[in-house]
């Protein structure tokens, strides 16, 4: 079916950049920098206020922007999300109603928030700029929060701040706390730096870099070093000079990992011996206390094989808890780690085989539309960390930061913002 054409005027204020757009970008960055649990912790009210505000103005916005016509690309996934929603919660065995009314909301606000970011040039330029600003804000933090571990009284309660610290003395997050999530962030920011304003794309990327490394996050260096792979082969390809200073770049990297280390106060100053570089390049998983994912894949298969053709219900993927906190005997305590695997345990391999019609349906349109190779790259790198991320994450799809990623790799391919781009 053709997607209707997109004609949105361009905006006619100051540095065409509405102020009502700057207000939203100012909305999102604590949905997107991982600010939104700080802000509960410290201000229930203040964060149910600010979940208002950003609604409201997602209203007033819609009104004056072809809203049907830029949502349109999210028909297929919202009506997939749909019936997973409803099958999930009829066959639970538990209530899951206020978890599918969140994934619900969450879905329609964040979709509809990057719909309007990507409804014109200079509106995905605006939200392109304030993700690297936050990748440099989440940079400079994690490293005061390094030499100075009291500062994590910020990020969680007093009562956790040496537990905390400690659990996490090789691996951070900034403040997303879980490091995986910002690895994964980061690397989403160093591709929409392909929108950014030259010089603030630079800073964004190099904090980036840092956050991925201070995260030792396995999959999210997989992922930077398939983009940085994908950027030579399409976009630097013939390029003498780019591969040089990739060479160079590289060079300075692991010298500023050397020193960098004792600065920060570790023992550690080789590289040989780095636990982070350690982490990373541990394939196997042999210091995961939780099993590796083939060990979590090998409990979880049993389990989906003997599932009733719809499922556990919505929530099992993640070894879903009553609210007693009793788990179900006949699920794991981990959670599967696997978004496709915990589809098919949430409800059936029907569902699962719904969601990958689905979600084919949209890679195909990465290869449909032609783009200049910046974009190009960009694109199909979202696209392959997509891929990735939903095989070795099984929350991706119910968290602020994994759907407003996710709503990306929705929007990106058809949005008018990139109509100037495609040839």
């Amino acid at each position: 079916m053709q997607e209707p054409a997109l004609d949105v005027a361009p905006s006619r204020e100051p540095l065409g950049i509405p102020t009502k757009y700057l207000l939203l970008a100012l909305l999102t960055v604590p949905m997107w920098s991982g600010g939104l649990p700080i802000i509960g912790y410290y201000s229930p009210l203040g964060l149910r206020a600010l979940w208002l505000a950003f609604c409201a103005l997602i209203l007033f916005l819609s009104y004056s922007l072809p809203m049907r016509r830029l949502l349109y690309p999210l028909w297929p996934y919202l009506a997939w999300l749909t019936c997973y929603l409803t099958l999930g919660l009829v066959v639970s065995p538990i209530r899951v109603l206020p978890f599918a009314l969140t994934i619900a909301f969450y879905t329609i606000v964040f979709s509809t928030t990057i719909a309007i970011f990507t409804s014109s040039e200079n509106a995905l330029r605006l939200f392109a700029n304030s993700t690297q600003w936050i990748l440099v804000f989440n940079i400079i933090f994690l490293l005061l929060l390094i030499r100075y571990p009291s500062l994590q009284s910020i990020v969680t309660p007093d009562v956790q701040i040496g537990d905390a610290y400690q659990a996490s003395k090789e691996r951070f997050g900034g403040l997303w706390e879980n490091p995986n999530m910002a690895g994964y962030v980061a690397v989403v920011g160093i591709l929409l730096s392909t929108w950014a304003t030259r010089w603030i794309a630079w800073l964004g990327r190099f904090s980036a870099v840092g956050l991925i490394y201070f995260s030792a996050s396995r999959k999210a260096s997989l992922m930077l070093v398939a983009v940085l792979l994908l950027n030579m082969l399409i976009v630097q390809r013939r390029n003498i000079k780019a591969w040089i200073i990739l060479s160079v770049m590289g060079m300075v990297a692991l010298t500023a990992l050397v020193f960098g280390n004792r600065y920060m106060g570790n023992s550690i100053s080789t590289l040989s011996t780095d636990q982070k570089i350690a982490r990373i390049t541990d394939l196997k998983e042999e210091d995961t206390g939780d099993g590796t994912r083939v060990d979590l894949l090998k409990s979880w298969l049993p389990i989906a094989a003997r599932a009733p053709w719809y499922g556990y219900g919505l929530g099992a993927m993640s070894g879903y808890r009553a609210p007693r906190g009793e788990p179900r005997k006949e699920l794991n305590n981990v959670g599967t780690h696997n978004t496709y695997l915990g589809i098919w345990i949430d409800v059936g391999p029907v569902g699962l085989l719904a969601f990958l019609i689905v979600f084919l349906g949209y890679i195909s349109k990465y290869f449909t539309y032609r783009f200049v190779p910046r974009v190009r790259w960009a694109l199909l790198s979202l696209m392959l960390c997509n891929v990735v991320i939903l095989t070795v994450s099984h929350n991706h799809l119910f968290c602020a930061e994994g759907l407003i990623a996710f709503s990306l790799f929705f929007l990106l391919p058809t949005c008018p913002a990139l109509a100037s781009s495609r040839i």
